[in-house]
């Protein structure tokens, strides 16, 4: 039994060293396109190529709500299974915690999957929200580091049957795993409003519909102030629609009047300023900022 021990416990430290090191190497690795590339996400490096002429790889952004929702299911089971052990049903609690175990590993290869596809998001926020959330953050992932070997231990304690050292054990391994679980959604949630996508179709049926509200929105300002005849409303998408730009997508609304020339500049034409920019930008400022009070409010 001391030997079997002795060969879970080489095992478990393995899995809890190796499974951290290789999330993060894989962090720096992405499938762009066609290739397979290294990047260390850092100014001035060039990226390596490891890999080319692979099978077209499209960005996984649909895998972050899922595997949120997977963390917000795994922190609900895990609770579930709590109670089914105070109450004495073990049977019930051992499989309710073969499947979190399950959820966490399907949480681990979507995490990866979606990371290996698509750039990461940047929080956007600013001040204290942004302080909560790298507190969030950074408690989210040294705690998931650290509760990998806590969970095998109890597991495999529960496993051989050694209840008293496994109890003494799970005490401890549950409230961190529970925290690392409920912090997977928050930490989805506050980022969720920044993500970036140059396709359209990622965009949900409400977002969209809140993208053309502020575009007539914004159309409505443009004829109260600067009595706009016409518009050219259109979209850029995508890193050849977009200078270059990953992920990139943008509307632009430009004021149209019968009888102007264009909107670009024409060479050797005088051009007619009957306002100046400042009080411009002042007039329309003051418009937009009625909609942004009424998002804040």
């Amino acid at each position: 039994m001391d030997k079997k021990n002795t060969i879970y416990n080489i095992l478990i430290w393995a899995v809890s060293i190796i499974v951290p090191l290789v999330v993060a190497l894989l962090l720096f690795i992405k499938w762009e396109y066609d290739k397979l590339i290294f990047n260390m996400r850092i100014p001035n490096y060039d990226p390596i190529v490891l890999m080319d002429n692979l099978p077209y790889a499209k960005p996984l952004t649909f895998l972050p709500p899922i595997y949120a929702s997977i963390n917000g299911l795994t922190a609900i089971l895990l609770i579930i299974a709590v109670y089914y052990i105070k109450n004495g049903k073990r049977k019930i609690h051992e499989n309710l915690i073969k499947v979190c175990i399950a959820l966490s590993l399907s949480f681990l290869v979507m995490y990866i999957a979606y990371h290996i596809t698509s750039d990461p998001t940047p929080f956007g926020g600013t001040g204290t929200i942004a302080y909560l959330y790298f507190f969030i953050l950074i408690t989210h992932i040294l705690l998931s580091i650290i509760v990998i070997p806590m969970v095998l231990v109890s597991y495999s304690r529960a496993f051989q049957s050694k209840f008293k050292s496994h109890k003494k054990i799970a005490k401890i391994t549950f409230p961190i795993w529970l925290y690392v679980a409920v912090t997977g959604v928050i930490v989805y949630l506050m980022i969720s409003p920044y993500s970036h996508t140059s396709d359209t179709n990622d965009l949900s049926s409400s977002c969209n519909q809140e993208i053309m509200h502020l575009a007539n929105e914004s159309m409505n300002i443009l004829k109260k102030k600067m009595n706009a005849e016409g518009f050219n409303f259109g979209a850029n998408l995508g890193k050849a629609g977009g200078a270059g730009i990953e992920d990139h997508l943008h509307y632009h609304i430009v004021p149209r009047w019968l009888g102007d020339t264009n909107f670009m500049p024409v060479v050797g034409t005088t051009k007619v300023m009957v306002e100046g920019l400042n009080e411009t930008w002042l007039s329309l400022k003051t418009e937009f900022d009625k909609i942004k009070d009424m998002y804040n409010g």
